[in-house]
C-alpha cells in the first residue's frame, strides 16, 4: 500500500508489522478481497487460483495505534 512503512518482524512465526496512513484505511477492505482471491475463494464471480499468496500468507490482522506506542513515538523524537 502507498505510504504504508514496515516497522516491525512479530512473533515466532515471523510476522511483518506495517503502519498504514490513516488516509489509505479505505483501501484495506480492497487488500483483503486481493488475498482473498489469490487465496482460491470466489469474489465477484472471479475463480482465480493463485498458490503465491497462499503459501506466504496464514493470517492477517488489522490493529489500532495504541496510546502508549503514540507516546512512545512522539518521546522518542
Amino acid at each position: 500500500m502507498p505510504g504504508s512503512t514496515f516497522l516491525e518482524t512479530s512473533g515466532e512465526s515471523g510476522g511483518l508489522v506495517f503502519n498504514l496512513p490513516i488516509n489509505n484505511v479505505n483501501e484495506l477492505g480492497s487488500i483483503f478481497s486481493i488475498i482473498d482471491l489469490q487465496k482460491g475463494n470466489k469474489i465477484d464471480g472471479l475463480d482465480k487460483k493463485c498458490n503465491t499468496l497462499s503459501n506466504l500468507i496464514t493470517d492477517v490482522g488489522v490493529s489500532q495505534t495504541t496510546l502508549e506506542e503514540v507516546f512512545m513515538e512522539v518521546s522518542n523524537e
